[in-house]
C-alpha cells in the first residue's frame, strides 16, 4: 500500500519505521502508519470549516476572534466552534492542520501561527506544520513595507526551514521546494526594491547584486535537493523550479542591467526554453531522436498526474495557470494549437478563482514569480491581463490552423514567469 501511495503521487506523510503486526491468518505483516497528510497544498478544505459558525468569514466576527485567541480572559462566551474545538482536543494534529489551513488562505497569518504553535507543543517535528509556518513568515515578510521589518520575517521563515529540512523526517520533495519558494522570495523581493529605490534600498549590505544571485543558489539547491528526495529522481513541482531558477541566475549574469535598471524583464535568447530541453532530456522527455509526440504524451500524461494528485480549491487556479506558464514559457516550439491551449488554461485558472470568492479564500499564487496568497479578484486581473497580452501578440496565428508554427520573435522575449516580478500582492486579510 505504501508503495502505491508514493508511486501514485498522493501527498502524505509516513512514520520512520513500520510496525509488525500478526494478521488473522498468522501472516506477519509490515504496517505504515500516516503522521501527516500535505494538506497545505494538495488536500482540500474541510466544508464545514468554511463556515461563520467555524471561523470568521467577516472583519467584525475576525475582530472578536482574534481577541478570543490571543486574549482568553477576553474570551467571548459565542467564540467560534472551531477556537473551542483546538482548545477541547489540542493533540487532533490532522483538526488543527485544517483549521490552520482555512486562516492561512484567508490570510489571517498570526492567526494561523497561533494554531500552528498549538500543534507543535505537542509534535515538534511535524513536517507540514513547520512548512506552513515558514511560508506564514513568507507572506507576512512580503506584505511588509518597511524593509526592516520584512528582514525579520525573512530571517525567521528561514529559520523554519533550516530546522524543518535538518531535524524532520523527510519523504519527499514537497519541504525542499517549499523551502526554495522562501529563497526565492528574498531574492524578489532585493530585486525589487533594488530597481524600483523602495524603502531598504540604502541597506547595502542585504540589497545588492551579490546577494540577490546567491539567494538565487540558495533556492536552486533546495529545488535540486527536491528531484533528489522525490522517488522517481524526477520531481513534480521541483523539476519545474529548477528550470526556473537556473534561468533567472543565467539571465541576471548575462545582463546584470536587469538588476540595476527598472526595464523590462525579458528572455529574448530564450534561455527558458534551452533550459528546459536539457531537463526534458535528463528526465527521458527527450531523446536522442527528439521524439517530439513521445515528448507531447509524456507531458500530457505528467499534467494528468499531477492534476489528479491537487483537490485543494485555492491550488488549482495556480496549478492551470503554472501548466500554461510550462507550456509557453518551457516549450522550445509553439504552435496554434499550443495557444490555444494556454487560453484554455488561462480560461479555466479564472474561472476556478471565482469559484473561491465566495468562500473568502485566497489562491496559492506564483503569478510574481514566487508564492503568495492572493485574492482571487486580483488573481483574475493578471491573468487577464496575460490572455489580452497573448491574443495581442498572437493575433494573426490565433487565426490559423493548429498545427502552424509560431515564430517566436514575435514573443519579444516575454515569459510568463517574467510578467509579474515586480508586483507586489495587496496586504491585508481576505474576510
Amino acid at each position: 500500500t505504501r508503495l502505491c501511495i508514493i508511486t501514485n503521487d498522493i501527498r502524505v506523510n509516513f512514520c520512520k519505521e513500520p510496525e509488525r503486526i500478526n494478521a488473522a491468518d498468522g501472516e506477519i505483516i509490515k504496517v505504515w502508519w500516516l503522521t501527516s497528510l500535505w494538506s497545505n497544498i494538495y488536500w482540500d478544505f474541510i466544508p464545514v470549516l468554511l463556515t461563520e459558525n467555524m471561523l470568521p468569514t467577516t472583519r467584525e466576527s475576525f475582530i472578536r476572534f482574534k481577541k478570543s485567541l490571543f486574549i482568553p480572559q477576553k474570551r467571548d462566551s459565542n467564540t467560534h466552534i472551531a477556537l473551542s474545538a483546538i482548545h477541547r482536543y489540542p493533540q487532533n494534529t490532522l483538526l488543527i492542520i485544517e483549521i490552520a489551513k482555512v486562516c492561512f488562505f484567508r490570510k489571517m497569518f498570526h492567526v494561523a501561527n497561533m494554531m500552528i504553535s498549538t500543534l507543535l507543543a505537542s509534535n515538534f517535528h511535524h513536517v507540514v506544520a513547520r512548512s506552513m509556518r515558514m511560508h506564514i513568515f513568507l507572506n507576512l515578510a512580503l506584505e511588509q513595507q518597511e524593509f526592516s521589518v520584512a528582514k525579520v520575517y525573512f530571517q525567521q521563515s528561514i529559520n523554519e526551514g533550516l530546522f524543518m529540512t535538518n531535524h524532520c523526517l523527510i519523504e519527499d520533495e514537497e519541504p525542499w521546494c517549499e523551502f526554495g519558494l522562501v529563497y526565492l522570495g528574498v531574492a524578489f523581493r532585493i530585486l525589487t526594491i533594488n530597481r524600483k529605490k523602495e524603502d531598504g534600498f540604502k541597506d547595502t549590505e542585504y540589497v545588492n547584486y551579490n546577494n540577490f544571485i546567491n539567494q538565487l543558489k540558495k533556492a536552486e539547491k533546495c529545488f535540486q535537493q527536491g528531484l533528489t528526495f522525490s522517488p522517481t529522481g524526477l520531481g513534480n513541482r521541483s523539476g519545474f523550479w529548477v528550470v526556473h531558477t537556473q534561468t533567472l541566475i543565467e539571465l541576471f549574469k548575462t545582463n546584470e542591467n536587469f538588476f540595476h535598471k527598472d526595464q523590462p524583464l525579458r528572455d529574448l535568447k530564450d534561455i527558458y526554453a534551452q533550459n528546459a530541453v536539457k531537463y526534458y532530456k535528463f528526465s527521458g522527455w527527450f531523446d536522442e531522436l527528439f521524439d517530439f509526440d513521445f515528448f507531447i504524451e509524456r507531458a500530457k500524461s505528467s499534467i494528468e498526474i499531477y492534476e489528479n494528485s491537487v483537490l485543494l480549491k485555492s491550488y488549482i487556479p495556480n496549478m492551470k495557470f503554472a501548466f500554461a506558464t510550462m507550456q509557453f514559457d518551457f516549450n522550445p516550439f509553439l504552435t496554434t494549437g499550443d495557444i490555444k491551449q494556454i487560453l484554455s488554461w488561462l480560461y479555466e485558472a479564472n474561472k476556478n478563482a471565482k469559484d473561491l470568492i465566495e468562500y473568502k479564500l485566497g489562491i496559492y499564487s506564483f503569478l510574481n514569480c514566487f508564492v503568495q496568497i492572493q485574492s482571487p479578484d486580483e488573481f483574475i486581473s493578471y491573468v487577464d491581463k496575460t490572455i489580452n497580452l497573448i491574443k495581442k501578440l498572437l493575433k494573426e496565428d490565433l487565426l490559423k490552423e493548429d498545427d502552424n508554427l509560431i515564430d517566436k520573435k514575435k514573443l519579444k522575449g516575454v515569459k510568463f514567469l517574467l510578467l509579474y516580478i515586480e508586483e507586489r500582492v495587496k496586504p491585508g486579510i481576505l474576510v
